[in-house]
């Protein structure tokens, strides 16, 4: 449990991945692995540990979102209660980080790949991007991503893609009423993200104005959409929405499709950029989603022992 405390501690919601990246390593310096630091920017690395000559891998997430609602304990501590473990990234993904590591230790290991990927919950580009574009992808055929599935394989999830809105406005005081061009562009906002919202986007955040007796020059709304569509079909379907506002691309998390299995998850993945470099992947790992990016997110105690287990199978397998 001393590995699980370091790496809930280490926070790595903050695009700063030094104090969990010193815990990953130092654990997997004791294995007689080979590690790489691959440099994705500053501070941020992926890890890679590389056991004879890999043909399967094993991918795990460093980093959690912010902690969010109104935790009742402290988000970068372990706390066990009730038979259940607290903590930030307990479920999403940290849980399994340690359940794959503490089952690296107890097994021998032949010839497998375990990679820790950073930026896979923000807006930017995820570690598995630059993995998957290296010569350290060569020679591998399966990837099983980490990601809370309740220890079931899955093989589909549809796409997620981003967007930051800007309406535009013009800035005057509140005692005139706009027409046209002018008109408030909070009330713009609002019927856009109706339409958005009829259309299937998510409006997860708008903003804009300076106070109530001036109407703002411009909005700004994050809207997103989970959907099996090309990135290219969602792009032209919120330009069509949003006509005369200036629409940003954010994160493109493109869908993962196995038609021959019909299992399926609502949430992105790494598994996606795995599969569309050729590599087989389906999501694996310990943990409710309904309790992931939650307040007093928790894995039970009961499934962490039984994801160890689990891993210690699929690493011998590849021996």
């Amino acid at each position: 449990m001393k590995l699980l405390k370091e790496l809930i501690k280490a926070g790595s919601y903050d695009g700063n991945y030094a104090k969990i990246e010193k815990a990953i390593v130092s654990s997997l310096k004791d294995m007689c692995g080979k590690v790489i630091l691959q440099k994705v920017g500053v501070n941020k690395n992926n890890i890679i540990a590389i056991f004879g000559k890999p043909t399967t891998l094993i991918n795990c997430h460093m980093d959690t979102v912010v902690p969010s609602g109104k935790w009742t304990k402290d988000p970068l501590s372990v706390t066990i209660k009730d038979k259940k473990i607290y903590g930030l990234g307990t479920t999403d993904t940290k849980g399994n980080i340690y359940a794959v590591l503490k089952a690296c230790k107890e097994v021998k290991k032949k010839n497998v790949m375990l990679l820790f990927t950073v930026d896979e919950e923000g807006d930017g580009v995820p570690g598995s991007h630059y993995f998957v574009s290296s010569k350290y992808a060569k020679g591998i055929n399966k990837a099983i991503v980490c990601e809370p599935t309740g220890l079931k394989e899955i093989w589909n999830h549809k796409g997620y893609y981003s967007f930051d809105v800007t309406v535009p406005g013009k800035a005057m005081h509140s005692s005139v009423k706009g027409n046209g061009e002018s008109k408030n562009a909070i009330i713009k906002a609002a019927e856009l993200a109706l339409k958005l919202d009829r259309a299937g986007f998510t409006i997860g955040s708008i903003g804009g104005g300076k106070a109530g007796n001036i109407m703002p020059e411009s909005v700004s709304m994050k809207a997103s959409l989970r959907k099996y569509d090309s990135h290219e079909a969602v792009k032209k379907t919120i330009m069509n929405i949003c006509k005369g506002c200036m629409v940003r691309v954010g994160f493109v998390g493109i869908p993962l499709i196995n038609k021959k299995m019909k299992d399926e998850v609502n949430y992105w993945s790494e598994a996606a950029n795995f599969s569309s470099a050729g590599i087989s992947a389906c999501l694996f790992g310990v943990g409710n989603i309904k309790n992931a990016h939650t307040a007093d997110e928790y894995v039970l105690k009961k499934d962490l022992k039984n994801a160890i287990s689990k891993f210690k199978s699929i690493l011998e397998m590849t021996s």
